[in-house]
């Protein structure tokens, strides 16, 4: 299947069709939605080469980062000849913070082959940083939206991702009135439905 070329995409779209997205070298995942987020990063994780090697992967704290020792790791590649590095940047928004400038000349030039994943609660489209990711990269949003077309598009979206992890990660079948009584029933966050989802495929 083809590539899109979208490089701004809500999280429950990028999980039904991972292989569909571009990542580049630097992917931003944003939102406040912690489940959402988790399940992002074990997506761009399986994604990346050698994901099932522990040795291509480093979880680093943005609070207490150095864009130095990020960009070590990212150009590192295992001692037994795996693939490039992935580093995940949680709790970023302090990272991008304090190393903005550095982070915008590596996205548009990145000095490795490794994929940066900068997990982060906010990033405004109109800053430097997002539009040089929207070139390179890919942005992955983890919100509920408030209202409007948006709202719809991620119901819509929310749906189907509840029918494929019926089928995909507890094989049963979800039908679709089953969904829409379930969002009638029980708050709209993925972590709470993904756990009733789960209640649901034992009692079947």
């Amino acid at each position: 299947m083809a590539k899109t070329t979208s490089t701004n995409v809500h999280g429950l779209n990028f999980l039904s069709a991972p292989d569909q997205y571009r990542l580049g070298s630097v992917c931003a995942v944003v939102g406040n939605d912690a489940f959402l987020s988790q399940e992002i990063r074990k997506c761009l994780l399986h994604r990346s080469d050698e994901s099932d090697d522990e040795l291509t992967l480093e979880i680093c704290d943005g609070r207490t980062a150095e864009w130095r020792n990020v960009v070590d790791l990212l150009r590192e590649r295992s001692l037994f000849g795996g693939g490039s590095r992935t580093v995940v940047v949680e709790d970023a928004d302090p990272f991008v913070k304090e190393f903005r400038d550095k982070i915008e000349q590596y996205v548009e030039e990145p000095a490795s082959d490794g994929l940066l994943v900068l997990e982060l609660t906010s990033l405004p489209g109109n800053t430097r940083l997002a539009k040089s990711i929207a070139k390179c990269g890919l942005t992955i949003r983890c919100s509920t939206p408030d209202r409007g077309k948006e709202l719809t598009e991620f119901t819509k979206s929310l749906k189907k991702w509840l029918i494929d992890t019926a089928k995909n990660e507890f094989e049963v079948e979800l039908p679709r009135p089953a969904v829409d009584l379930l969002l009638d029933l029980v708050p709209t966050e993925t972590g709470i439905l993904y756990q009733e989802v789960d209640r649901l495929s034992l009692l079947v």
